[in-house]
């Protein structure tokens, strides 16, 4: 995730993120868990599946707000 200057991945546990992956083919809405060096957990918001996942498929919601 392209994270902003000054910000972490802390500052998105508990925070509505956006999941995209398959050269933006597919995805999902989901709430930043927990992270890690190597993943990010993200609870989908539609199943309630945990995903582990890549730190570069997770996108903070304020990137797809300034769209």
């Amino acid at each position: 995730m392209g994270l902003l200057k000054g910000e972490s991945w802390d500052d998105y546990i508990g925070e509505e993120v956006c999941v995209i992956f398959d050269n933006h083919q597919r995805g999902f809405i989901g709430t930043l868990l927990r992270w890690d060096d190597n993943i990010v957990v993200v609870k989908e918001r539609d199943t309630e599946e945990e995903h582990e996942l890549p730190h570069d498929v997770v996108y903070g919601m304020w990137m797809l707000e300034g769209w």
